[in-house]
């Protein structure tokens, strides 16, 4: 599931894709497979951002980075863009942070675990726990 921060980072890279595709008059069209394009990737812009106003479970994470990434790849192989801007214009989107405290970096351990393992919360708590009785052991 991705954070707020992170939907607002992927509608805002899809408006400017968008606003891409507008300027130079690229139609979207579903194209098949073997004919994928720029006019495809125009047709995956609109229809990741619908997907993910409605939070539509079918586009979760992965799905939402492959499409993003195969967008981008046809905005910057089609000149619309460059690396570069991209990791200007998206880094304050996605760019990882350190946690300020313990807390915040134990919640977003716990958000990890739970979403990459599909465990429950008590499951990760039990864990938490654990790891800090052993911590514990050895600083006796």
């Amino acid at each position: 599931m991705m954070t707020p921060k992170e939907k607002t980072g992927t509608l805002a890279c899809l408006d400017r894709y968008t606003k891409l595709c507008e300027d130079v008059g690229i139609i979207p069209m579903r194209e098949e497979v073997w004919q994928v394009g720029i006019n495809h990737a125009y047709w995956m812009i609109e229809t990741l951002q619908k997907e993910i106003v409605a939070d539509n479970p079918l586009y979760d994470d992965g799905k939402v980075g492959r499409w993003l990434g195969f967008i981008q790849c046809e905005m910057i192989n089609g000149g619309r863009t460059t690396v570069q801007d991209e990791r200007d214009f998206s880094r304050q989107y996605f760019k990882q942070t350190e946690p300020e405290t313990l807390e915040d970096y134990l919640a977003s351990v716990e958000r990890e675990l739970v979403k990459r393992f599909d465990i429950n919360r008590r499951m990760v708590s039990d864990m938490f726990c654990y790891f800090i009785e052993l911590i514990d052991e050895q600083d006796d």
